[in-house]
């Protein structure tokens, strides 16, 4: 079609066919580069310019790919805006096609991803040894997924960014001084859609090991205020501070493990011990019910037996 156009028709009709393809494609290459990124937009103009041969237009909005048009306007317009209910979140396609010498010709498809929903977000604050709080954060976002994190100390302006990886591992607030302070966290996904929790936290004001050593150092940048003897005073309980420190932590971290393991032991003691008396139980009752003749007292008693055994099974079962 288009070469019997170009052979049959004069030198400006021919470069008015070629301004018009790129006219009518341009939009099109724009968009394409990027087509993987996600919007938080709800209302979209599309325009493509004006295409010389085209007699109609047809444009939609689809939800899956190799779709044909239905909204047709003729005479052709140049742009057409999409919103109010006609776009939804997710993936969709925006089709264009033109009519030229009464043929629709090809259908462009543009990809579109809309995400206006922001990610639903947890957080909580975990205190360990060095008296540090540090902060857990869990957020998902079914549609673009979550990118970042940021986290605001005190209403200050220089905010951190951090990876989702960072805060679901869980993060030391070691800049914190000792005191209350305020953390806002916010969560962003891919589309820019954002979700903020605030969280007040207490950092202990003990000494530690690295605040003695800055004292330490501050010494010993005055030299005229200190003499030999006190910096090496000084340098030898650091020493000592860090070693003691070392040891406790690894002797707590070996007695956990000891008194989990001896806990594990004895659950095992009483269940093979509870295991045996349930045989028991169960051959006494055989027994009892094999007899020709069973008293009152004999059955009442081997029905207490056996609810009391259960009763004890069943509180081992929870602990």
């Amino acid at each position: 079609m288009l070469l019997s156009i170009f052979t049959s028709s004069s030198f400006l009709q021919r470069v008015l066919v070629v301004v018009a393809l790129c006219v009518a494609l341009l939009p099109m290459t724009a968009l394409a580069e990027e087509e993987e990124r996600w919007y938080n937009k709800s209302e979209w103009t599309f325009s493509w310019g004006e295409r010389a041969l085209a007699s109609a237009v047809a444009v939609d909005i689809v939800t899956e790919s190799g779709e044909e048009p239905f909204t047709v306007f003729n005479p052709p317009v140049e742009s057409v805006t999409f919103g109010n209910g006609e776009l939804q979140e997710g993936l969709q396609y925006f089709i264009l096609q033109f009519k030229e010498n009464d043929e629709w010709g090809e259908i462009f498809e543009q990809e579109l991803r809309i995400d206006v929903t922001p990610p639903e977000m947890t957080m909580y604050i975990e205190y360990v040894e060095d008296g540090y709080p540090h902060l857990f954060v869990e957020a998902e976002d079914g549609l673009s997924g979550v990118e970042k994190y940021t986290i605001l100390i005190d209403g200050d302006t220089d905010q951190q960014t951090l990876s989702p990886e960072t805060v679901v591992a869980g993060y030391k607030l070691s800049m914190l001084s000792p005191g209350e302070h305020t953390v806002v966290v916010t969560a962003y996904d891919q589309a820019g859609n954002a979700t903020a929790l605030r969280e007040h936290v207490t950092v202990r004001g003990s000494v530690t090991v690295g605040t003695f050593l800055n004292n330490v150092r501050e010494h010993i940048a005055r030299p005229a205020e200190v003499n030999v003897v006190a910096v090496a005073f000084l340098s030898l309980m650091a020493v000592f501070g860090i070693c003691f420190g070392l040891v406790e932590h690894h002797a707590h971290k070996r007695a956990r493990a000891e008194a989990r393991r001896e806990v594990l032991a004895m659950q095992n003691k009483i269940s093979k011990v509870f295991s045996t008396l349930r045989r028991d139980v169960l051959m006494l009752t055989t027994m009892t019910s094999k007899k020709s003749r069973v008293t009152k007292k004999e059955k009442e008693a081997v029905e207490k037996v056996t609810k009391a055994l259960s009763a004890s099974e069943a509180v081992i079962e929870k602990k």
